[in-house]
This record gives C-alpha cells, sequence and structure tokens, in this order.
C-alpha cells in the first residue's frame, strides 16, 4: 500500500477528520512528531504537542482533498 504525506493535523480536528476516512474507507496513518522527537533522545523535542502528520493512500488522494477542505 503506499502513502503519501497529505497534511500537518492538531488533535482537535484529529477526530472528525478519523470519521470522515473511516466512513469513506479511506486507509491512513498518523505520526506524531512528539512522540518521535522524544524517541529519538532530543532533549527539546522538534514538534508542538498538537500536531500530527497525516498520511493517506496514494490512490484515494483526490477524495481526500475533496473531504477534508473544511478541516485543513
Amino acid at each position: 500500500m503506499d502513502y503519501v504525506y497529505f497534511n500537518h493535523v492538531n488533535n482537535f480536528d484529529l477526530v472528525k477528520i478519523e470519521e470522515l476516512l473511516i466512513k469513506n474507507q479511506i486507509k491512513y496513518f498518523i505520526k506524531n512528531m512528539y512522540e518521535s522527537s522524544v524517541s529519538a533522545g532530543w532533549a527539546s523535542p522538534g514538534a508542538a504537542f498538537n500536531e500530527q502528520l497525516l498520511y493517506v493512500e496514494k490512490k484515494k488522494l483526490v477524495l481526500v482533498k475533496k473531504l477534508l477542505t473544511d478541516y485543513i
């Protein structure tokens, strides 16, 4: 499965975005930049607490753009 980076998503919008993706059967994953920074051993994490990176299926990217224009 090919995934592509879509956008930064804050924690407040993430719940609704996940609902829309699941409802439309779009596979995705979320990368938490804060946890990634801490896991890498950075004393000062390179990301804010409230942001996530959203990756979606490459073949459904156009649909994702249409669905999420109000949230991103």
